[in-house]
């Protein structure tokens, strides 16, 4: 059923805490994980070419060095393993990378991110929203999410 997962990591341990349940599935149906991270720099204009340029390769061998630890620790397990570095917004990147590596499940971990998230959407909701791929979504939280606020709904 599904022979290849995507799992988009954004580097925080609470994105990762999807693995241990994307390794049960992948051993169960001998699936392959397609790990994945995206960097965006909307900084053109802010900073000097040179530092944008340094900044997204920084951010480029930061983000690999991260995904190729995670790829090891999980082969050492004997699961089949793949990584992608993008450049992008994570929403967009996720939709694409799951179109373009012919994924079945799309499995993260959602953490939200304050009243921002709360009223803008999240990555999570953008991907479940726009894929035509089956999402496996496992909430985590840092803290408690926050107060309803009922201006919210009203349009106040």
């Amino acid at each position: 059923m599904f022979k290849k997962i995507l799992v988009p990591l954004d580097g925080s341990q609470l994105a990762e805490k999807i693995l241990p349940h994307v390794e049960d599935i992948a051993k169960g149906l001998n699936a392959q994980i397609i790990l994945m991270t995206a960097s965006h720099f909307p900084g053109a204009g802010m900073v000097s070419e040179d530092t944008l340029k340094q900044l997204r390769t920084d951010e480029k061998a930061s983000s690999e060095k991260y995904l190729d630890q995670i790829a090891n620790n999980l082969k050492k397990k004997g699961l089949e393993i793949k990584w992608l570095y993008k450049e992008g917004l994570a929403p967009t990147q996720i939709i694409a990378t799951a179109k373009e590596q012919d994924i079945d499940l799309i499995a993260m971990a959602s953490h939200g991110g304050g009243e921002v998230a709360w009223n803008l959407g999240s990555v999570s909701e953008k991907v479940m929203k726009f894929t035509p791929v089956p999402v496996l979504l496992m909430p985590v939280m840092e803290k408690n999410p926050p107060e309803l606020k009922p201006e919210w709904f009203l349009g106040a």
